[in-house]
């Protein structure tokens, strides 16, 4: 990834890592996992190989001097012990259980302390990817006061966490807790 560290630059990955046929995302090297479960081993094996790629894409952006901010989700589970992947036609929670993470630069962390608190204290909150807009709206501190919802933002401190306003499949299905 070749970038001039002297442009503002914003990088959007969209990485089919651990999607059906799951033996097509990842290398033939990165077949390590071996067991009674062939599906779940070939899942696996996407996440090593993903983990691998992330940890590559945290190194190139976070070596660059302007870098502040990753932002990493997911968007949508597996239902891998159920051998069911995504399918919306056979609905299970786990589907909706997605991975969030975030990675800042020491600079962002001392510059945006209240941010980085809340989210700290939001560790185990509901958090769907549908609410990414207004939580990447924050982490790059664009105000679009017509346009920001912060009860959608989790680092903000009007983040709004009830249970029940979490749903999936076009609002028909409500998400429960893990």
């Amino acid at each position: 990834m070749s970038m001039k560290s002297s442009e503002k630059t914003l990088v959007i990955l969209h990485y089919m890592g651990s999607h059906m046929p799951y033996a097509y995302h990842h290398p033939k090297s990165y077949e390590k996992i071996h067991s009674d479960d062939p599906y779940r081993d070939q899942y696996d094996d996407t996440i090593l190989f993903h983990d691998y790629v992330m940890e590559k894409l945290y190194e190139t952006l976070s070596a660059r001097p302007d870098f502040q901010t990753l932002l990493y989700f997911s968007d949508h589970g597996e239902a891998i012990d159920l051998h069911l992947d995504h399918n919306p036609t056979i609905y299970v929670p786990e589907m909706t259980y997605i991975p969030l993470y975030m990675a800042f630069s020491d600079t962002y962390l001392s510059s945006h302390p209240k941010l980085i608190g809340n989210l700290a204290a939001r560790q185990k909150s509901r958090w769907t990817n549908d609410l990414v807009f207004d939580t990447q709206l924050a982490l790059m501190g664009i105000r679009l006061p017509d346009l920001y919802e912060p009860e959608n933002d989790i680092t903000s401190d009007h983040y709004d966490d009830t249970p029940d306003r979490f749903k999936t499949l076009f609002g028909t299905r409500a998400i429960t807790a893990k």
